[in-house]
């Protein structure tokens, strides 16, 4: 108990009672008991008497026994006003009589008791703000929230009033507690809604609050992604069957969830048809149609309108990064694969990145002009969400445009771009970084078009045949699936034990492992977290940076 610790210290001596020292220059006694370290503060009339200027005392020491009596009575409120003039607040404790409040006095005060009380670095009430329990919550935005029949409407569950609409002078009328609830009436509040409108907030929803101070609880973001490269993900890497995909929430919730950490997951025993692909995706959500319509398929064609319709080899990148909107999720079911060669390669972009706190500003013009279209986009190769964190990576080396950079005003800038460019592709090109995996018939991958690049190896199109089969669902279509399904699932007091497989070895990625959630498998909580979140591994959040 030191509240002034740059004046205060602790002595080292082994008394029985513990000293406070005092390193005043001109203090004439070193140490001090601790009801003699207390004696040494100002009384609360000291304080109101110069709560405007700093305490000053030139009366000399005295150390009698007198008034003993009247300082015994007095202790309990001495030491709790002292204690709250120490922390810079003035105690609203019991009073005391003259009496009670004499003390012996010092030639000097403590430097640190010399400064202007009310100065302290404690917080202070901002009057905007009201606390429920243990949050300081905005009014402004706790009003906001309010989620009554009155402020949201029960059918289509939208708002009936703007932000901007609730008085900036709007206050707190009452609050109470009820069941873990708070219960607020307002004071000034909206206009049209009467004095018989109630607030309700449930405590438990405040808790998960990034930050408590306001009303922004951000679900945009998921499950926080593990950057990987070969050696951890062929570690990580699943595979789910097709049954378990299409008919267990539970499992698709668990294959989002993968989604969301990894960038990618394998199905297995999809069936030989071409609509299996639109199943898949349309089991997460709407399908995204674009010009190459619900569904497209990548295979070798004579007069190819896109690279992708070649048997040779394809670099890594993303796809349609020509447009404002590129789509988040892309499947893609292998239907034949008996050509040689034609492996599929992924990297982790969030894992290349060069590790800097700052990434320079490089927009990337990208284009398709063919077939009669013409799309063109251009976009960063990073782009941070609200957070500054990595949200995406745009890098689509086969599609740029002719001027791959369109802002060249600044000649350094290009540079700079152009060099950190160069460290990128030299790590996603990094073998350590590229998880190569041959489809076989009746799988299907799914990644995150936004964070994975994706290519291929050269095939034999005369020896054999590879066929794939793909589609898109938007970024957005997949969160609103996993946040219904995170609903439901994540506060399952016994969480599913995931059961392994081993079905294969194959070359250059090793064991191959099927997934099965056992939902009548009861594991102690501790080891139920770790196998839901990865085996206890060690979560590598995306860097915060900054774009210069």
């Amino acid at each position: 108990m030191l509240p002034l610790r740059s004046t205060w210290r602790l002595s080292s001596r082994l008394e029985r009672r513990p000293l406070y020292r005092c390193v005043h220059a001109s203090c004439p006694r070193r140490n001090y008991s601790v009801r003699e370290f207390f004696d040494t503060l100002p009384s609360q009339n000291e304080v109101k008497a110069n709560k405007d200027g700093p305490i000053e005392q030139s009366t000399p020491l005295k150390h009698s026994s007198t008034n003993v009596q009247g300082q015994e009575e007095g202790k309990d409120s001495l030491i709790e006003s002292s204690l709250s003039i120490a922390r810079g607040v003035i105690s609203n404790g019991p009073k005391s009589n003259s009496s009670t409040n004499s003390r012996p006095q010092l030639s000097h005060r403590p430097l640190a008791a010399k400064l202007k009380v009310g100065n302290r670095s404690s917080k202070t009430k901002n009057p905007d703000y009201v606390r429920l329990r243990d949050l300081d919550l905005h009014k402004v935005l706790l009003r906001d929230a309010c989620k009554c029949a009155k402020c949201v409407d029960p059918s289509s569950t939208q708002k009936n009033f703007q932000t901007t609409d609730i008085p900036v002078n709007i206050d707190v009328k009452s609050l109470v507690y009820k069941n873990e609830d708070a219960v607020i009436t307002w004071k000034n509040d909206v206009p049209g809604f009467g004095s018989d409108h109630i607030s309700t907030y449930p405590l438990e929803s405040f808790k998960s609050y990034r930050r408590p101070s306001s009303l922004v609880h951000d679900h945009s973001r998921g499950f926080v992604p593990r950057s990987w490269d070969a050696t951890k993900i062929k570690e990580r890497l699943e595979f789910m069957s097709f049954k378990d995909y299409m008919t267990s929430d539970r499992h698709l919730y668990h294959a989002l969830k993968n989604l969301d950490m990894n960038g990618l997951i394998f199905i297995r025993g999809v069936p030989d048809s071409e609509k299996s692909v639109e199943d898949l995706a349309s089991r997460m959500g709407n399908i995204r149609d674009t010009l190459y319509g619900r569904t497209w398929d990548v295979k070798s064609v004579p007069d190819a309108k896109n690279v992708a319709y070649t048997s040779q080899f394809l670099g890594l990148h993303m796809d349609l990064l020509y447009m404002a909107n590129p789509p988040g999720f892309q499947f893609l079911h292998c239907l034949k694969s008996t050509a040689a060669g034609g492996a599929s390669l992924f990297a982790d972009s969030f894992r290349v990145l060069p590790g800097e706190d700052k990434i320079p500003q490089i927009p990337i013009a990208y284009h398709y002009k063919n077939a009669g279209e013409y799309y063109y986009y251009v976009h960063p190769l990073v782009e941070l969400d609200h957070l500054g964190k990595i949200r995406a990576v745009n890098y689509s080396p086969p599609f740029q445009a002719n001027y791959m950079l369109p802002q060249t005003a600044n000649p350094a800038d290009v540079n700079q771009g152009l060099e950190f460019l160069r460290r990128f592709a030299k790590g996603a090109d990094d073998p350590k970084n590229v998880l190569e995996y041959r489809l076989q018939e009746g799988e299907c991958v799914i990644f995150n078009n936004r964070r994975l690049l994706h290519g291929r190896k050269q095939f034999d199109a005369l020896g054999g045949e590879r066929w794939l089969k793909g589609t898109y669902v938007d970024a957005d279509v997949m969160a609103s699936r996993r946040r219904v399904l995170r609903g439901k699932f994540e506060s399952d007091n016994i969480p599913p034990k995931r059961v392994f497989e081993e079905i294969a070895v194959l070359p250059g990625v090793g064991r191959i492992r099927h997934l099965t959630l056992d939902n009548a498998s009861t594991i102690d909580g501790e080891e139920s977290t770790r196998a839901v979140e990865g085996n206890g591994e060690v979560v590598e959040e995306a860097p915060k940076v900054t774009l210069i």
